[in-house]
């Protein structure tokens, strides 16, 4: 009866559990079934969670085993599933795939210890979802940035305005023009795939131009002057690949500048997701306008090379 208690609790509390940290699209050395693909590993303060994302080219059933496990690398573990979600646990069966639907289902398992880097997923030695030696960032390099001391939109605002007078011309709350454009190597295949606005908050911390949303939630990017300061640089962090980009500002005049980059290569195929084939890039284009501190006088409206 405690056992029964015990796990009801559990299954109540993974719904609750916390952000972790996350691996997108983790390398794998071998599979047993093709057309899968392990699209995320979470990592939280109770649970490794896997994401799976299926791609049948034919229709066929699916079950996980009560089997299903990791094996983490070197500490002679095995982690049995807790739950699963969008996949029915056997012997009971769900039909899959055909006419070009994917399937996407999810797993849960013990927390995977933090010095962990590699583990094999297995259902069945001989014919089940068995992936070996995959690959994930826990316990990642980088520390998580501090947030910043001004946490709503105003408290920027006020900051902004305050010291207009010193600030730097890339400091500022900025909206940002994002377009992504599909290529599949080099020839277009969808030009605008993604048209979106957000906004940003830049402020100078000591040497560094950190970006900000507007809740203070640390974007993992800065702007560096180079040149003098007569012109900046711009790099950010995607954690969830532990992958750095780096790119020069272009344009820039009073109020305005353009950043372009590609997309890294996993976070491509977790925005195309079933669109994505090998090859597939996503070109970034980002057209930047302040809107505080107010620019003066608006230049003209810019258009796309």
């Amino acid at each position: 009866m405690k056992k029964i208690l015990f796990q009801v609790i559990l299954l109540l509390l993974i719904p609750l559990a916390s952000p972790g940290q996350v691996t997108l699209f983790p390398e794998v050395n071998k599979q047993d079934i093709p057309d899968i693909y392990i699209r995320k590993v979470e990592i939280t303060d109770q649970f490794t969670i896997l994401h799976f994302y299926y791609y049948p080219m034919d229709e066929t059933s699916i079950c996980a085993d009560r089997s299903f496990h990791l094996v983490p690398k070197g500490t002679g573990q095995m982690l049995y599933i807790i739950r699963a979600k969008g996949i029915p646990i056997c012997p009971k069966r769900i039909k899959v795939g055909g006419m070009n639907i994917s399937h996407e289902f999810t797993l849960w398992f013990p927390k995977l210890e933090k010095k962990v880097y590699r583990f094999d997923v297995i259902e069945s030695p001989r014919d089940g979802f068995n992936f070996y030696n995959v690959s994930i960032n826990n316990g990642q390099q980088n520390p998580l940035p501090d947030t910043c001391i001004f946490r709503t939109r105003k408290e920027f605002e006020k900051h902004f305005e305050t010291n207009a007078e010193n600030l730097n011309r890339i400091e500022g709350i900025w909206q940002i023009h994002e377009v992504m454009d599909h290529y599949g190597f080099d020839h277009i295949i969808d030009r605008k795939y993604k048209d979106s606005y957000y906004e940003v908050a830049i402020i100078k911390e000591d040497s560094r131009f950190l970006v900000y949303e507007l809740d203070g939630t640390p974007l993992e990017a800065e702007y560096i002057n180079v040149a003098g300061g007569r012109g900046h640089y711009f790099t950010k962090y995607f954690r969830e690949i532990h992958t750095e980009i780096n790119t020069y500002v272009q344009d820039m005049t009073e109020g305005r500048f353009n950043l372009e980059y590609e997309l890294p290569g996993r976070l491509a195929h977790e925005e195309l997701l079933e669109r994505y084939r090998p090859g597939d890039r996503i070109l970034m284009f980002l057209e930047i306008d302040r809107l505080v501190p107010e620019v003066s006088e608006k230049p003209e409206t810019r258009k796309k090379k």
